[in-house]
């Protein structure tokens, strides 16, 4: 069986074309990313380097613009890196993507560059604004999420002690999950949508047609901020 799908993967990536980089962040402590086109991966780790892979099925990946040869284009600031992308939008391929697990991230998208963006495993602040979907997994620090059309989904985060979470969609649903002895303010909220929440070991509720929640999770704490224009809200603690 194992090796069936070690087969299976192979084959998977037989047709891909693949570029690398990769260097050591030196005393940066913000990384930021400017419309990345296609599908994008981004994960914390303890080493002190960000590593760079660009995978796609279009030959024309073989040679990529951009002073890091990953269609990206690096500007070392003081203490901050931005990594701008010189791909078409209608580019599809994916970029894995490995930072400092303690970095701030910072990633900005217009249009319809990035399809989607993936977080996991960051400890650092997050600050994204992209139309499309978002979804982290296993983060703590501070988290700013703006969002128009996409879907948002966070999986697990660590609510940090002075530091907010915000997250806001216009038509994008927004999944979000937390440890149960967090402390913190809630607050959510749809114009249109519905809200689907439990908290504090209690059952859970459903708000219809612009109703509020607001609320204390536990002994209080930093805010977390939910809202949606028209899209659904679902909550839970676990």
């Amino acid at each position: 069986m194992k090796q069936f799908l070690l087969i299976f993967q192979l084959l998977c990536f037989i047709n891909l074309y693949a570029q690398h980089f990769q260097t050591p962040t030196q005393k940066v402590n913000t990384i930021k990313f400017a419309n990345v086109s296609g599908y994008v991966s981004i994960e914390g780790t303890t080493n002190k380097e960000i590593s760079i892979d660009y995978y796609s099925d279009d030959a024309q990946s073989k040679t990529l613009p951009g002073n890091t040869g990953v269609g990206l284009e690096l500007q070392k600031l003081d203490s901050a890196w931005v990594f701008t992308g010189l791909l078409s939008e209608t580019s599809k391929g994916r970029y894995a993507i490995k930072v400092p697990e303690k970095t701030v991230l910072n990633y900005q998208s217009d249009a319809d560059h990035t399809r989607h963006v993936v977080i996991a495993k960051c400890k650092g602040d997050i600050d994204i604004n992209i139309p499309k979907d978002v979804t982290l997994t296993e983060v703590s620090g501070g988290v700013v999420i703006q969002s128009t059309s996409g879907k948002v989904t966070v999986n697990s985060i660590a609510i940090s002690k002075h530091k907010p979470v915000s997250i806001i969609t216009e038509t994008g649903p927004i999944s979000l999950a937390i440890p149960a002895n967090t402390n913190a303010e809630l607050k959510l909220g749809t114009a249109t949508g519905t809200v689907h929440a439990a908290y504090n070991n209690e059952k859970g509720k459903t708000l219809m047609n612009g109703k509020q929640l607001n609320t204390k999770l536990g002994t209080g704490g930093p805010q977390i901020h939910i809202q949606s224009l028209s899209g659904d809200i679902h909550f839970v603690q676990y």
